[in-house]
Formats: structure tokens, sequence, C-alpha cells
């Protein structure tokens, strides 16, 4: 055993010696001793309910994949013309100086061009030429763009296409494509990269940072203060404060956030209260109690009522408890919040669509303080 041991240590060591070189290894390991796979998370339906399985999942992306996909029509594919060159132009200069050159040279005697204007007006009245506007030429690359993603059945979705202004003096300029305003915003993000139109990218750190933190935090910190809550559940103002203080200080730790409340933190976040998830999570241990999804009988712990004539038809009757120690019992601390859910919540399936359902119902209290 201590041969095995060893030799695990040996191999964790190389390959943690070998993470930079070879990080594809070292994920792959570190993905092996990972309890938790990561999937995709449930889906939003046309009628605002989220996926309960993985078949609704394919459903869901297979309708919205087909409702994007370009029908391709190939009857319609333009031809391109083949291009024969006789030589090729390597390399070449064009600067001031020889511009000058060769107007100067321009006989004004002379006919026209291919271009249609009199040499003599490209020699002697330069005042008439201005610089093409540099909005004038960005506006015609994106009319191009637009008439060649629609000559190829590729067009863009204009209504997300975005544009940047940089600079201070930056005119700040309206561009279209067919006809519709690009929508103009302070902020992009580009390959993972958040570009803002002072390109400090405060944001894209500040985004960066809150992602780790969270990654860290439900990862490392919030499994050691949730271990066996259910039996150590606080009651008492003083416990609860503690315990809730860990996530306080540690939401604190975000640069951008740490002036705000600590329910306005936890709502930038998306981090539910610790008060808000030891009561979610009695009523999913109830859940699966009552719902036969644990190899317990009910009756060991709750009484159904029989004669209900208002709810669900899963309430619960309140024994009289003669001591707080009782009241604050798993078997009684959550039945008045369990005979309050309604009946579509009640009624779930699967686990997965009980806290599905409950997080829809208590959404607007899921980040406040519960004493």
């Amino acid at each position: 055993m201590r041969t095995f041991e060893k030799q695990k240590k040996e191999y964790e060591k190389l390959v943690a010696s070998k993470a930079k070189t070879e990080p594809k290894h070292f994920w792959t390991y570190v993905k092996s001793k990972v309890k938790s796979k990561s999937a995709v998370s449930n889906l939003m339906k046309p009628n605002g309910n989220l996926t309960t399985s993985d078949k609704e999942k394919a459903t869901v992306l297979n309708d919205f994949f087909t409702s994007v996909f370009t029908a391709e029509n190939p009857n319609n594919i333009p031809n391109i013309e083949e291009r024969n060159f006789e030589s090729s132009l390597d390399h070449f200069v064009i600067n001031q100086d020889t511009v000058e050159k060769y107007l100067l040279l321009l006989n004004g005697s002379k006919s026209m061009g291919p271009d249609n204007i009199h040499p003599l007006i490209v020699k002697n009245d330069s005042k008439i030429y201005a610089p093409t506007s540099k909005s004038d030429v960005l506006q015609n690359d994106l009319d191009a763009l637009y008439d060649g993603s629609k000559l190829w059945d590729m067009k863009f979705n204009v209504n997300k296409c975005k544009q940047i202004h940089y600079g201070r003096n930056n005119p700040e300029n309206v561009y279209t494509m067919n006809n519709i305003d690009i929508i103009k915003d302070e902020q992009e993000k580009d390959l993972g990269i958040i570009f803002q139109n002072d390109l400090k990218f405060s944001q894209h750190i500040s985004n960066q940072y809150g992602i780790i933190f969270l990654r860290l935090y439900v990862a490392l910190v919030r499994p050691h203060v949730e271990y066996g809550n259910t039996i150590w559940y606080p009651h008492l103002k003083k416990d609860i404060n503690a315990v809730e203080k860990v996530q306080m200080r540690a939401t604190k730790l975000i640069p951008d956030i740490r002036h705000l409340s600590y329910e306005d933190r936890l709502k930038v976040l998306k981090l539910p209260s610790l008060t808000h998830r030891r009561r979610r999570g009695d009523m999913i241990q109830a859940f699966k109690i009552l719902k036969g999804f644990e190899d317990i009988s009910y009756e060991r712990f709750f009484t159904v009522i029989s004669t209900n004539t208002r709810g669900h038809n899963w309430k619960l009757a309140k024994p009289r408890c003669n001591t707080s120690f009782r009241l604050r019992h798993f078997s009684q601390r959550f039945i008045n919040d369990w005979n309050n859910l309604p009946v579509e919540v009640i009624s779930s399936k699967t686990v997965e669509a009980f806290k599905i359902s409950i997080d829809r119902h208590w959404e607007s209290v899921m980040y406040q303080l519960r004493n």
C-alpha cells in the first residue's frame, strides 16, 4: 500500500511539473479526480419554463439551430470568374514625391484618360480635390460586406452588430448595415476579452476576478461551511449571522462590488444567501423522502393531512412541540414553508424539476437573510 501511495505521489509530481508544457495531460488527470461532471445547464423553453431532462435540452437546442440555419439555394450560387495574370507586381512604392513628379509631367494638351478626367484639371487645379472621408470608406466597406453576405446567403444579423468608438476626438459617426443603424456600445466581448472604448480593460479584469472568485468559493469554501448543516442547522440569530459572515467577507474581496450592500453583492454574483440555501436544502430533502426518492418511509418523520380542501395534497400536520430543540428539528422546522408551496411546485415529477420550480417560486427572496 505504501509503495502504491509513493508511486501515486511521484506520478502526480510528474504531471504537475509538466503542467505548462503538457496542459492537456494535466487537466485530463484533474478531471478524472473531480466527482461532479460538467454538463449542459438547464435551458429555457419557448413557454418560459426550464428544461428538466436531457431530451428536452436536445429539443430546445435543435429548434434554435434550425431557426437560425440558412437554407442555401444551390441554384443561386454566384459564378466567380477566373483571373488571368500575365505577370505579377511583386514590389512597388508610392509616395508624395513620385505622385507630384508624374503630375508635373502631364501634358495638358492631351485627351482624357480612362478615368474621363482631363489631364489639365489634374495638373493645375489640385484645390478641387480633398481626401476621401475615412467614415465614408468604412461605410463603403460595411456596405460591401453586407452585399457579399447577402449574395452568399450568409446575411449579417444587424441587430447583433455593434460599434465602438475609440479616441477622445472621435466624431462618433453613425454607421449602418442594410440601412439600419448599428448599435453603439461602450464595451464588447471578443474572443473572451472585454474591450472598452477607453482601452483600459478594467471591466475585463473585474469580470475575470469575479469569475475566479465564484469558482474558488463555490468549490473550496462553501462546501465546508455547509457540510452537515441539516444536523447542526443554526436557529439563534448570533449563530446564523456567524455562518453568513463567511460569505459576507468573501464577497467583499471583489473590488468593484465591495461598496454594495450584502444583498446587492449577492444579486450581482447570482449567489444565494447561506440562510436561503439551508431552507432550500430542507425542502429538497423533504421532497425526496415524501416522493419516495430516498429509501426511507416518510411516516417515520411526517404525518400527511388526509382531509385537505385547500392547496396541495401533500400538506403535513405540525405537532405540538414542548421544547425549542424539537421545534428546530428537521422534521418540524420546514413544515410551514412546505405547506405554503403551490401545487405546481409540489407536483414536480423529478428532484431536478422540483429544484427548478422552487427556485422560480422563491426567486424574489433567494438573496435575503431570514432569521
